[in-house]
């Protein structure tokens, strides 16, 4: 009876617990690389996404050569562009349109006397008065002319109002104004005021009245004091100029 026991237990094939075991060992460790991978090739897309596509690999730069030696940094020179060819630099050239030429009206202004009067070689050209008003009851004339001496060696003196007997008057049905101030070239003065000529070259000069009534509208004789030193002639020279019409400025 024991022997037939022993015998069948023999005979029963071994227990497969063990490689029921084994399998599922083989499995998880199946699963746990496909999922290790699979999480590393998220990973790594992410990484690209995020940082884009970085090489692990060290850039190596080559040595240099003899041939690949770096150069000295230099400056770059434009080369000179071709000059033209002889049917280019024969063409002419465009010939100016009438925008490009000056216009008559940016010469400056010359006034032309409206009277002239000369004594002893000393021409007196009277340019003109202008008025200007000063308030309701007065205003200021001026009055300007040039002064030109036909020979060398001349000194002119202007009197505004030096004396009496020198003075510089305008007229204006009966009355009287008094110059108060005239300008020589480059010299001012309210009585008297010099300055030498060159031969046939005008010198400016204006005379000044003012509080004059603004009802004058014309002046009737307007007489300039002067006197004159020269090589030929030392004196004084009264000019008078008639009906002279007062203009704006």
């Amino acid at each position: 009876m024991t022997q037939n026991r022993n015998k069948n237990s023999e005979n029963k094939p071994p227990n497969n617990n063990f490689q029921k075991i084994l399998f599922i060992l083989g499995f998880l460790v199946i699963l746990v690389v496909f999922v290790g991978g699979v999480a590393t090739t998220l990973v790594i897309l992410n990484w690209k996404k995020i940082f884009g596509d970085i090489s692990l690999t060290p850039n190596v730069n080559p040595l240099p050569t003899a041939s690949s030696s770096p150069t000295p940094s230099s400056t770059v020179v434009p080369l000179p562009s071709p000059s033209p060819s002889p049917t280019e630099s024969s063409s002419p050239s465009p010939s100016p349109t009438e925008s490009s030429l000056p216009s008559p009206s940016s010469a400056p202004e010359i006034k032309s006397p409206i009277s002239a009067i000369e004594q002893q070689d000393i021409s007196f050209e009277l340019l003109g008065c202008q008025k200007s008003t000063t308030d309701t009851t007065a205003q200021r004339i001026q009055c300007s002319l040039n002064i030109i001496s036909t020979r060398e060696n001349a000194r002119v003196s202007l009197y505004p109002n030096s004396n009496e007997l020198r003075r510089t008057r305008i007229f204006d049905t009966g009355n009287e104004n008094i110059a108060t101030q005239v300008e020589f070239g480059s010299n001012t003065g309210p009585y008297s005021v010099s300055n030498n000529l060159i031969k046939d070259v005008a010198l400016k000069a204006i005379f000044s009245f003012n509080r004059v009534p603004i009802e004058v509208n014309k002046i009737e004789v307007l007489e300039i004091s002067s006197y004159l030193e020269s090589s030929y002639y030392q004196g004084d020279i009264k000019i008078e100029f008639r009906n002279v019409p007062l203009s704006n400025p």
